[in-house]
């Protein structure tokens, strides 16, 4: 699931994922993320969660879907530096980290390392 309130950036992001064969599904907000969650949890595997947005920012909304599910994997994409989101959210569970803007490569590395595993040897 993406989740950015900037409806051009939630887009190439979705077709960036998209190309790269991931399914995906997409909310304008915090607060229509968590409501798409609730109705959907056994079909969102990774969030990736813009966390500058306006309402309930990208930390709380990080926090209500740790709570809804604390296994959820959610990485953080932000033009914040890694330091300050680790250092707010890594001991509540963050998953990861990209650095906005991205490339193509770097968000499909990512997320494959989230969603497929380790490479088997």
């Amino acid at each position: 699931m993406v989740i950015d309130d900037d409806a051009g950036v939630r887009e190439v992001i979705i077709d960036m994922l998209e190309d790269a064969g991931v399914r995906t599904m997409s909310a304008a907000s915090g607060e229509e993320g968590i409501a798409l969650f609730q109705s959907h949890p056994d079909e969102v595997d990774l969030v990736l969660l813009d966390l500058s947005m306006p309402g309930i920012g990208g930390k709380e909304t990080f926090r209500r879907l740790k709570a809804l599910s604390t296994d959820l994997k959610i990485v953080v994409s932000s033009g914040y530096s890694q330091t300050e989101v680790k250092d707010d959210l890594s001991h509540l569970g963050l998953t990861g980290f990209i650095q906005k803007p991205y490339r193509y490569d770097k968000l499909n590395d990512l997320v494959r390392k989230f969603l497929d595993g380790p490479p088997s040897a």
